[in-house]
């Protein structure tokens, strides 16, 4: 049992160092901060590891990368948010890309979208509809789901490619 914890605790490290590198390093810069590929394997640790190490990687990775690159105002939020995004997904099943895992990108994209949503409207204290501030967050939040529908499309053609039916013959 000792050694099973062990085995979890270095994959959960392993995975939030891979999670702040494609965050910090692998990012495309846009009007409201970047879009990155590192809630993939926010995803993937969720589906690897029990909840409370899943949960860990996640937040230190997504924090690791906010607080280094210059965001520190947004690691609070990215803390609370990647914990109960890990939690969508689950390592109980024999495949890592299963029903579950698949369906549970939809929570997590509402989680993740209205997350960032709500986090910004609180510190920048701009909730007022019409102002500056509003309009930056609703727009970001349309944007992150955009993001995120676009990732849970990659993952459903990755898992039914081989059905060209399915996949329109792009995988």
């Amino acid at each position: 049992m000792k050694n099973q914890k062990t085995k979890y605790l270095c994959l959960a490290a392993v995975l939030a160092a891979i999670i702040y590198v494609f965050t910090q390093f692998f990012h495309i810069p846009s009007h409201t901060g970047y879009t990155h590929i590192g809630d993939a394997f926010v995803y993937l640790a969720g589906a690897l590891l029990p909840w409370p190490y899943a949960m860990g990687a996640g937040a230190v990775g997504a924090a690791l990368a906010d607080i280094l690159g210059g965001y520190a105002m947004w690691a609070p939020g990215s803390i609370l948010i990647k914990a109960l995004t890990a939690l969508c997904f689950t390592s109980k099943k024999e495949k890592v890309l299963c029903r579950h895992n698949l369906l549970a990108l939809i929570p997590s994209l509402l989680l993740c979208a209205g997350g960032y949503y709500g986090y910004e409207a609180l510190i920048t204290r701009n909730i007022e509809e019409g102002t500056p501030g509003y309009n930056f967050a609703y727009y970001g939040f349309f944007t992150t789901l955009e993001q995120t529908v676009e990732e849970l499309t990659k993952c459903f053609l990755l898992e039914f490619g081989e059905n060209k039916e399915l996949s329109y013959g792009r995988c």
